[in-house]
């Protein structure tokens, strides 16, 4: 028997702007530790080096919903800058409403090519509006089987964008942002949109430990409490709060300064 989601009207309507992505947590995959020098031993010259970081993907990474229009790479930017005293340059190639599919095909033009091989380090969010296709298409009857195959696509296209990105940047980290649930407080009895976000979280963490220094960024726990304080008055995409707290979680998944370092040699 198909399990099917208890779908009212109004859930639905409200569904129609669904699951955003971000991330909490050091989840770090295919991690190789080094030997590396603290702060205080570095050599002058690392102090100099200007960073670039690049953003692609959907409007999470774009940082729709902050007032400021910053978005947690922004704000990443400016506390960058504020420890390490160095410049930061900011590419962010990210665009509302992509699907995977769409940005594969953005990931192969030559401009974009170009920027992630330029890259320090690359952040990622994808997956929400391949989400938000399926509820579009189904949404007087769904049921939780219809998310499998969708979500296997899903997984392909991640794999061949990440492979693209490998080909033209073989060692800048690349920070993938996880998806979450926003309707925790007006949905909670929903307990499959849980599920579903879950399931693609789980797909994305498949694939990128087929690859080297790509981290998972859990933004779940941020948003699994008062979600409402975090979230834009759209209840869909974070707030400048919000984004506080994203920018916060992948600050510490740098693992202090180690991955700078490398990234920086």
């Amino acid at each position: 028997m198909k399990k099917k989601l208890l779908l009212n009207v109004p859930f639905v309507i409200c569904l129609a702007a669904i699951i955003y992505a971000c991330a909490a947590s050091k989840s770090h995959i295919a991690y190789h530790p080094a030997s590396v020098q603290t702060a205080q031993e570095r050599p002058q010259f690392i102090e100099q080096q200007p960073i670039k970081l690049v953003g692609i993907g959907d409007s999470l990474t774009e940082g729709v919903g902050d007032v400021t229009g910053k978005g947690y790479l922004g704000i990443i930017k400016e506390k960058l800058e504020a420890k390490y005293h160095v410049p930061v340059h900011l590419q962010n190639d990210a665009k509302k409403g992509l699907r995977s599919e769409q940005l594969l095909k953005r990931v192969k033009k030559k401009s974009m090519r170009q920027s992630i091989m330029d890259g320090d380090f690359i952040f990622i969010s994808i997956g929400a509006n391949d989400v938000m296709k399926i509820f579009r298409e189904h949404f007087l009857e769904l049921h939780l089987e219809q998310f499998e195959k969708p979500r296997v696509l899903f997984g392909k296209h991640l794999e061949e964008i990440l492979k693209v990105i490998r080909e033209a940047n073989p060692q800048s980290p690349i920070f993938m942002i996880g998806l979450f649930n926003p309707y925790r407080t007006y949905f909670s009895e929903i307990v499959e949109i849980n599920e579903i976000v879950q399931m693609w979280n789980n797909e994305s963490k498949r694939v990128i430990r087929q690859f080297n220094d790509i981290y998972f960024i859990d933004t779940s726990p941020i948003f699994s409490n008062e979600p409402d304080k975090l979230l834009h008055r759209d209840h869909f995409h974070p707030n400048r709060k919000g984004y506080e707290k994203i920018a916060e979680t992948v600050l510490n998944a740098f693992d202090g300064d180690l991955l700078l370092f490398q990234a920086l040699h």
